[in-house]
């Protein structure tokens, strides 16, 4: 019995650790982030630089507030962006 408390508390410590790293291992790729927003407009073939950059952190930065997709459209329409790219490349960075 002396010998059974060691591998008792072991296996209870390896359960607990792997319940603990579950919700890493399962939680969805799918966020919303600037990134996004970039490789979309790169895929495009658009050059990603500092006003590209801008563009889409507004987009993701929710204390933009409410209309931080139309910002960003609107400073991608101003560098020449397509509006249908800005607006796919902005609500990419805004999707929760």
């Amino acid at each position: 019995m002396i010998r059974t408390l060691p591998y008792r508390t072991a296996a209870v410590l390896a359960v607990a650790l792997a319940v603990a790293a579950l919700p890493l291992t399962t939680a969805p790729t799918a966020h919303a982030d600037d990134r996004a927003c970039e490789q979309y407009l790169h895929s495009k073939k658009y050059q990603i630089g500092p006003r590209v950059n801008q563009a889409c952190r507004t987009a993701y930065d929710r204390g933009k507030g409410p209309n931080r997709e139309a910002i960003c459209k609107e400073m991608l329409l101003k560098i020449e962006v397509k509006p249908s790219h800005a607006a796919s490349a902005c609500r990419l960075g805004v999707k929760p």
